[in-house]
């Protein structure tokens, strides 16, 4: 994943991030417990932080994007299953054509 700056720049980053925000992130602490970490990390990320509308926004864009890494696993499923079940060599190229042109717009 390649991290580039904010693309609405600086000064809107720091309105999105709230100093609770910044304040619970630094208290995550992986080197305690790994464990407990990653779960402090999924609570921020799908509940998020007291005193923070909403979830914690970064300051960043990633170039492969969550919907991105879905489409990618998907397809790999789709074109495992067609291989299993014994599809021609054609119609698996056809679903991989079709899955990268979707990976491809997704991003």
């Amino acid at each position: 994943v390649t991290v580039l700056p904010d693309s609405s720049g600086w000064t809107n980053c720091q309105a999105r991030l709230d100093p609770d925000g910044v304040i619970a992130l630094r208290d995550l602490d992986f080197s305690v417990g790994f464990a407990q970490g990653m779960l402090d990390l999924l609570v921020v990320e799908t509940i998020g932080v007291e005193g923070v509308r909403g979830r914690v926004r970064y300051c960043s864009d990633m170039m492969i994007s969550g919907h991105t890494y879905f489409a990618v696993v998907f397809s790999m499923a789709v074109w495992s299953l067609l291989r299993y079940e014994g599809y021609s060599d054609g119609a698996r190229w056809a679903t991989a054509f079709l899955c990268i042109l979707c990976v491809i717009i997704e991003m």
